[in-house]
């Protein structure tokens, strides 16, 4: 039998088997039950893999579009474009091959990161990482540009923090 300070109204000198508080009637049995469980309780981790796969699937799928997009649209501009002169392929507008093939890379990584495997992860960040860098060394202003840079950012920012949750739980 020890004394305890009452997590209630914090008199001192009450008992830690006493049934409630002789001041302010806490239930003091009933608290200590309660925070001797807690420690022990479990998260679901079924819920948590679940929301982990579905942003996976969605980000993979983004990514592989606008990877998608940027090659039909680089390949359009230079093939059927005005000229092939670097300086008009510039002024035109459009992102180079380079940019859709990262992209696409980030969106078949993403798949393979459903199950939790940090190193995949780790690399899938570092990907998206450089398309954002890669676009602004090469920023030519096109809203395709745009919604790739603030699409990788996006990823860049829910990946991590899924990352985060998973060591932290």
């Amino acid at each position: 039998m020890a004394l305890i300070k009452c997590p209630e109204c914090g008199r001192e000198n009450v008992s830690d088997s006493a049934e409630i508080c002789p001041e302010c009637g806490y239930n003091i049995k009933k608290h200590f039950d309660d925070s001797e469980r807690e420690p022990y309780k479990k998260t679901n981790t079924s819920t948590r893999l679940t929301n982990n796969k579905g942003w996976k699937i969605t980000s993979g799928i983004i990514s592989l579009l606008i990877g998608i997009m940027q090659g039909f649209i680089s390949y359009g501009q230079v093939v059927y474009g005005i000229d092939y002169d670097v300086a008009i392929y510039i002024d035109a507008g459009v992102t180079n091959g380079g940019s859709a093939l990262l992209i696409i890379l980030a969106g078949i990584l993403s798949f393979t990161t459903i199950s939790k495997r940090k190193g995949l992860q780790i690399a899938t960040i570092v990907v998206f990482v450089t398309i954002i860098l890669y676009e602004l060394l090469n920023w030519y202003t096109s809203l395709i540009t745009i919604v790739t840079m603030v699409w990788c950012l996006a990823c860049v920012i829910a990946d991590g923090y899924l990352m985060y949750r998973n060591t932290k739980n």
